[in-house]
């Protein structure tokens, strides 16, 4: 899992965004809310929203 600074398009953006929040959910209901892989995809899909908030 590498955050990249800068993405080809506001769409491949957007698309990772999803890609990762629906694999924070079935983490999730996988493991719980708490557990370090939940946690990990969550702070993951903070940076995504970040970046993508920056350049738009």
């Amino acid at each position: 899992m590498v955050i990249y600074d800068t993405y080809s398009s506001p769409r491949v953006l957007k698309s990772e965004i999803e890609r990762s929040r629906k694999l924070m959910i079935r983490k999730g209901m996988k493991y719980g809310l708490t557990h370090h892989k939940t946690i990990q995809e969550s702070k993951r899909l903070d940076k995504l929203i970040n970046i993508y908030q920056k350049e738009n």
